[in-house]
């Protein structure tokens, strides 16, 4: 099984953005805190940066909240079948020209075997 990673990261930033707006906070000052460029803490809050686990906890302590706080419940998360060379549906969530090309790689991979 496969997450749709982001809508995770999406979900995880826009809480955090929340959580420092509550608190008054700038994005400069958490990036300070954290020693990272404000940009960085810009592309968390859009979902455009994947934070490890031990950022996340970093951030958490500087909120002042709970790490479940910050996470989607699981119901919100959208599972993908795991890849097993077989990309039908998966590949209707990619633009048409990536599109063409998996199905020619596919292809390709086929021949080969």
């Amino acid at each position: 099984m496969v997450i749709r990673s982001d809508q995770l990261y999406t979900f995880i930033g826009n809480q955090i953005r929340d959580q420092r707006k509550a608190l008054g906070l700038t994005q400069g000052a958490v990036a300070a805190r954290l020693e990272l460029t404000r940009t960085s803490i810009t592309n968390i809050e859009a979902g455009r940066q994947k934070l490890p686990i031990e950022l996340l906890y970093q951030i958490c302590a500087i909120l002042d909240v709970e790490v479940q706080t910050l996470l989607p419940p699981l119901e919100y998360v959208e599972f993908l079948p795991e890849a097993d060379g077989d990309v039908t549906g998966v590949i209707d969530r990619v633009p048409p020209r990536t599109a063409s090309l998996v199905r020619t790689l596919q292809e390709q991979l086929k021949e080969q075997t």
